[in-house]
């Protein structure tokens, strides 16, 4: 996973969900719309448990809370996460007439190893802006 490159900024201590998930549910959540942590865990109590199971979560990923990831998104690393996702990105172009393009809208991609939904169109930068506006 693309996401296993950034490195948990929390005290082991406490800590009740992965950050894979965590990051992949917040990136999935911003995608579908979410501009706020109260929406991306929002977001995440509304999906089944095979979403869940596919961001990674090995438990109720319903019981995430806001605060859960307002605390995460303001001690990560904004360069680490804009670098693994476009890692990410770049994992999901293709080269069409000679060009490189990534085509998200409507298409199934990979959030997680293994992890497979439909997300909306998506950019990098946009992503990355609404997670820091939103830890701020």
């Amino acid at each position: 996973s693309v996401l296993s490159g950034l490195g948990d900024p929390r005290a082991r201590r406490g800590r009740r969900y992965d950050l894979v998930p965590l990051v992949a549910a917040a990136v999935a959540a911003t995608l579908a719309g979410a501009s706020s942590f109260v929406a991306i865990a929002s977001w995440l109590a509304d999906q089944d448990a095979a979403t869940a199971t596919a961001l990674g979560f090995c438990q109720r990923a319903s019981d995430a809370e806001a605060s859960v990831f307002r605390r995460l998104f303001q001690r990560l690393d904004p360069a680490s996460l804009d670098a693994v996702i476009s890692v990410w990105m770049w994992t999901t172009t293709v080269t069409v007439g000679g060009r490189r393009v990534s085509a998200l809208d409507g298409q199934t991609m990979a959030v997680v190893a293994a992890a497979r939904m439909v997300l909306g169109a998506a950019v990098t930068s946009s992503i990355i802006l609404a997670l820091q506006a939103c830890a701020s």
